[in-house]
This record gives structure tokens, sequence and C-alpha cells, in this order.
């Protein structure tokens, strides 16, 4: 096991080493099977592996198999030390909401909601509610009869050549900062009434331009340690600039999926905005391509409905990483006929 101290991705993750990858058993190993078989005897589903541990951008499971995370969408990684911190800090202070409390009323929640108003660029006055993604889910389905709502999937839109206004934007797929800007919608030509955004995959938030959507907002319950992580986590977003740090990785990934999809038909690259990338296959599934991609160390996902391969890496992650994270990508593509 590697220090984790003078880690180059930022404190609490391991230092990157030269080789993250490190596949010790078949997948899923002799344990991962074991707990997955009770896991099923519980509630009928029956996950592949079991993660024991996640640092950064690398994830462990119970047969100490080590994977690099191409697939969660976190921002700042897993168990950064400054959201560790703040979420021991919270616990310590209140870890629980009175009984009937619909509002937030800690200090963290006014702090998260200031902080976000602060950011997002709809015009004053504006209306924030902290919300569950699933509260968030309710709100843009009751809204998608009164108005127009434009879902950012995984971060792929379509530019819109006219003005839209009074739009509401589903940002809660993709989180903020990822495209390279803090909010999706400001790379177009959009004046939305409101905007649902994810901050972590506890916390979303609904917020809305007061002028064009006068209903009040409701706040759903938020634990306030789930309050305290997102904070952090939006606290270094901005730090550490990661927003500008997506159009890096853009560059880096943009380049090595355009060199695989000229060589080779059956490779779709679907460019999305800032750090996103997905890829399509020709004529093999991308759910048995996942499970080739995990059982070679590199954990991936698909879109809900398996149309495409999404890359959703931590945006910070190590460039050591990430280019092993890649690496391993070309090496796997470059077999696919």
């Amino acid at each position: 096991m590697t220090n984790r101290q003078d880690d180059p991705c930022g404190p609490g993750k391991f230092l990157a080493p030269t080789r993250s990858i490190n596949i010790r058993t078949e997948i899923p190993g002799p344990k991962s099977r074991a707990l997955s078989e009770r896991y099923q005897a519980h509630t009928g589903a029956q996950p592949e592996i079991v993660i024991a541990s996640a640092h950064g951008a690398r994830m462990i499971d119970v047969d100490n198999n080590v994977y690099i995370d191409f697939a969660s969408g976190t921002a700042v990684g897993h168990t950064h030390e400054r959201v560790v911190a703040a979420v021991q800090r919270q616990v310590e202070v209140a870890d629980s909401l009175p009984p009937n409390a619909w509002q937030q009323n800690y200090d963290v929640h006014l702090q998260l909601t200031e902080l976000l108003g602060a950011i997002c660029p709809l015009p004053a006055p504006k209306q924030i509610a902290l919300t569950s993604p699933d509260a968030a889910k309710r709100f843009l389905h009751l809204v998608r009869e009164q108005m127009i709502v434009i879902r950012c999937d995984d971060g792929i839109m379509t530019p819109f050549p006219e003005p839209v206004h009074g739009a509401i934007i589903d940002e809660t797929q993709i989180g903020i900062g990822r495209t390279g800007r803090l909010f999706a919608f400001e790379h177009f030509n959009i004046q939305p009434a409101a905007v649902a955004i994810k901050i972590t995959d506890d916390v979303c938030a609904v917020i809305a331009d007061s002028a064009v959507l006068p209903e009040p907002l409701h706040s759903s319950r938020i634990n306030p340690v789930a309050a305290a992580a997102a904070l952090e986590t939006l606290n270094i977003i901005l730090d550490q600039r990661l927003a500008t740090r997506a159009m890096q990785i853009s560059d880096i990934v943009g380049e090595r999926l355009d060199q695989l999809t000229s060589k080779n038909p059956l490779i779709i690259h679907r460019r999305g905005i800032g750090a996103l990338h997905a890829f399509y296959l020709h004529r093999r599934s991308h759910w048995d391509f996942v499970t080739l991609a995990r059982d070679n160390g590199l954990l991936l996902t698909t879109h809900a409905m398996g149309e495409y391969i999404p890359l959703l890496y931590p945006l910070m992650i190590p460039e050591e990483q990430l280019h092993e994270g890649l690496d391993m990508l070309q090496y796997l593509l470059e077999d696919v006929h």
C-alpha cells in the first residue's frame, strides 16, 4: 500500500504509483462471490464485485483487487481528506434533523445555500432548495407538464441555434463543474427559469429565477452530514478550479479517443462538453465490454439503456492514473472487431 501523503491529485488520496491497476484474482474474486451470495439472500440483488475501500480514483475490492474508476462521476475523488474532515466535524456537532423538520435548519444548510446562490448565474432574486436526488426528479416531473425541461444526459447536449427562455435545465445526471463550466447551461444560448444540479450523490439543488418561477420551492430533508460533505465538495471544486481542470482532461481524452476511432470504424467517439466523453461500439454489447473492462481493472458504466459508454472519472484524477486508464481502454478497444 502506498503512502497517502504528498498526493499529486490533492490531499486524501494515495500517491499515484507507476501502475495502479492490480488484479490479483479472477473477477469476481472468492470473497466478492461469497458476500454477493449473502447479499442476494437478503435482497434478491447480486453485485458482482464488493468494494472494500475507495481513495481518489482507485477502488479496492474485498479480494484486494485494485481498479481505476472511470464510472462513478465523483468530482473530487473518493474519500478526499477535506470532505472526510468536514463530515467528522459535522458529526461532532449534529448528525440528524429534528423530527418532522422539512426545512433545513442547520448552519451548514445555510452555508451551502448561500454558496450556490453566489455561484449560479441566474439573476437575483433567486430561490434555492436543497433536495435529495429523488426529490429533484419529482420536481422535474411535476414541472414537465407546464414548462420545457432540457435534460443534460451525461453532459452531452445539442447547442441551440436560437435563444431558449424560461426552460428548466436538468443537470442532475452530470454534476457541477464537469462540463468545463460550473453549470452546463452556461455553454448555450439559454436563459433558464430554473436549474436542477447534482452536487454529490446524496445532495442536489434546485435554483430558480424568482421572477420567472414565482411559486415557492420546497427543500426536502437533507441530513446535515450529507450537507457538510456537499458544501466541502463544492468548496474544493471552486478552490481547485476543477471546471478548468475538466477542459484540460477533455483535451487529453479527446485526442486519445479520436486516434482510436480513426483506426477502428467499429468505435464511434461521442464528444461531450468539457470532461464528458462517451463512445459507441458497433455490433458488440456495451454491457459485455463494461464487464471485460472490469475484469481488466477499469471500472466503466453504461448509459441507462445501454446505448453508449460514458467516461466518468473523477475530475481530480492524477494524470498518471488518467493515462493508465486510457491505456487500458485503448488496449481493450483495439481488440474490438
